[in-house]
């Protein structure tokens, strides 16, 4: 008798469970971790809990083999994937400077960059991974040995970090795209041939930039304004900025410090790319709910924007999904990285943009797609935005009815 072979179908999530979600993780300091954080993962657990995976995201989980499953934690097959990584370089990555003021911010990259390298700046939330995934990248060791020091305290990174790589090998689909830019008609300067060349020969390649982080850190009120002033100062000005990589931790979601910074990068006219890190620590099938909450979340704040703004933005590129710690997902994550290097136009100089002021931006009130995913609403226009982490008494009223639903929820799980 033939056996009946039924179509393979998404499987059912189970819920998530709230339990535990109020306290911190293990390696986490209790000094880098405040309530509006732990609040933040626990709505994002309810969220992850209510969706449905897609089939596609599914499947790009199991190819890249995310998420905590068994073996996931393997260290022969973690060196065999750091070593893959560092084969695709042509040589170690290189510091060659920072820069931790805002005053002569451009004559600085200029200085630091005078090659005219493209830069890719990593940016995120304060322990979010983004001096973690610089040393992915780079194919060294994370916590050890590698180019950007690596601290479990939030606010660790207080400067902007330039680190030079130079890419040995380039995607597969690197030639498609090069004849889709000769079709384009595009500069020379700009065609895929020369900047294939930028980056694989000896002295080129291309900038890393690590950026401080934003949000609950632990630091001073002037540091903080040192910070965002050097932040703002630098994806406004910075002359060879092509990309901006956005990390957000997959087992939170887009906080509301993220919209903020969101709209500003996207002000500034970058193309911006998503990836969800510390994959690690989610089961692969709520990896991939978590990935869906997440990229209703971006697409809310691209449309904000353009409400707001009434700038055009095309939508943000597919978020890709990575663990820096085990080096899943990295290999795919260069390629994403090159290609977008490849359709990414040069910065015209900052007075041609026509952009707004990058800080001069308000978030408007939240459409009704952000109240179904159950994300903090945005403050009204000539209204300063309460911080997660400050102490306003409505802030506190909110924090107070959220932890009510949280244990609601896990008494009846």
């Amino acid at each position: 008798m033939r056996r009946l072979v039924l179509p393979r179908q998404t499987p059912r999530v189970q819920p998530l469970s709230t339990r535990g979600a109020l306290q911190r993780r293990k390696q986490e300091r209790s000094d880098s971790v405040n309530e509006a954080i732990l609040l933040d993962r626990a709505l994002h657990r309810q969220r992850v809990g209510a969706t449905r995976a897609t089939a596609a995201v599914l499947e790009e989980v199991e190819r890249h083999q995310l998420g905590r499953r068994k073996g996931w934690h393997d260290q022969k097959l973690t060196e065999s994937r750091r070593a893959m990584v560092g084969s695709r370089l042509g040589c170690a990555a290189v510091k060659i400077g920072k820069v931790n003021s805002a005053s002569n911010l451009e004559l600085s990259c200029e200085s630091l960059n005078g090659g005219g390298l493209p830069e890719v700046m990593l940016f995120g939330h304060s322990n979010c991974g983004k001096s973690a995934l610089l040393n992915a990248l780079t194919g060294s060791r994370v916590r050890s040995k590698g180019p950007a020091e690596v601290h479990a305290r939030a606010g660790w990174t207080a400067e902007l970090g330039y680190y030079r790589v130079e890419v040995k090998r380039l995607p597969r689909e690197w030639k498609q795209a090069v004849g889709r830019s000769r079709d384009a008609d595009e500069d020379e300067e700009d065609s895929g041939d020369a900047l294939a060349d930028m980056l694989s020969k000896r002295g080129g390649g291309m900038v890393l930039v690590d950026t401080p982080g934003y949000g609950f850190t632990v630091s001073s009120e002037p540091e903080r304004r040192q910070w965002t002033e050097l932040f703002e100062g630098y994806i406004e000005r910075a002359p060879h900025l092509r990309i901006a990589a956005f990390l957000v931790d997959s087992e939170r979601g887009v906080c509301l410090e993220d919209r903020k910074v969101l709209r500003q990068v996207q002000a500034a006219g970058l193309p911006i790319l998503p990836v969800l890190t510390k994959t690690d620590l989610l089961r692969p099938d709520d990896l991939a709910c978590s990935h869906a909450v997440i990229s209703a979340q971006l697409a809310n704040v691209t449309s904000q924007h353009v409400n707001l703004t009434s700038q055009h933005v095309p939508p943000m590129a597919h978020a890709a999904m990575l663990s820096s710690h085990f080096y899943h997902g990295i290999q795919h994550f260069w390629d994403r990285i090159l290609l977008e290097l490849l359709r990414a136009p040069r910065r015209p100089p900052a007075g041609e943009r026509g952009c707004p002021p990058v800080g001069g931006l308000q978030p408007p009130a939240a459409p009704a797609a952000a109240a179904q995913l159950g994300q903090p609403q945005a403050q009204p226009q000539g209204q300063p935005v309460t911080q997660a982490g400050g102490g306003a008494s409505s802030d506190g009223r909110t924090r107070r009815r959220v932890r009510r639903r949280v244990l609601v929820a896990d008494g009846d799980a």
